[in-house]
């Protein structure tokens, strides 16, 4: 029976190449283990208004650490958005029925966040696929968007025009005249009411 006998060489390259293939299978499960793809997740919902900038993939906060993602958006019949979303199993006991979600943006451009606030330490730990309550809050980029701007200046435009009235209102002369006299009574009363007064 032959056996193949390899060169100095060909062992070499043989050995190289196990060592690669094991170092990226060890980088492949270090990255995994970062990513928290062995961790066991805990799924819960929460509801809001409106989830713009909110998708498959946006990031779950829990006291400023990426603890989770957010799985599904959907529109309800009450026309409110349910997001569905899961914290790794270590950020569990952290969630409590006393927490809320509310979408951030962490500085003043990009993308929005999903952020689950800490339960207080006397209140009961929340179940899973229990839904949480919600805060809507409003950044810089939502209310320089088209819908959000768009009532803010139409109350500023209300607003100018309710201005306008009263500033035309008392440049009238007539008006401007009665306030003069007002004016100068009060001033000449104002010494007399004050001593009746002190007295």
């Amino acid at each position: 029976m032959r056996t193949n006998k390899f060169n100095k060489l060909e062992r070499v390259a043989g050995i190289f190449v196990i060592f690669t293939v094991v170092g990226v299978i060890l980088t492949a499960v270090s990255v995994a283990v970062k990513q928290g793809w062995f961790e066991t997740k805990v799924y819960y919902s929460t509801r809001f208004k409106s989830a713009d900038g909110v998708h498959n993939g946006t990031q779950v906060l829990i006291a400023g650490l990426r603890a989770g993602a957010v799985e599904d958006v959907e529109l309800q019949n009450d026309n409110s958005i349910r997001v569905s979303f899961y914290v790794l199993g270590k950020f569990q006991e952290r969630i409590k029925q006393d927490s809320s979600a509310q979408l951030v943006r962490p500085f003043i451009i990009g993308d929005r966040v999903l952020e689950v606030t800490v339960g207080s330490e006397d209140s009961p730990r929340l179940a899973q696929n229990t839904e949480l309550a919600s805060h809507d809050t409003t950044d810089v980029m939502s209310l320089l968007s088209g819908k959000a701007l768009g009532s803010h200046l139409e109350k500023l435009s209300s607003t100018l025009e309710n201005l306008g009235v009263m500033v035309s209102a008392l440049t009238s002369k007539d008006r401007t005249q009665s306030l003069v006299r007002i004016l100068i009574v009060w001033t000449l009363c104002s010494p007399m009411l004050i001593r009746w007064q002190l007295k």
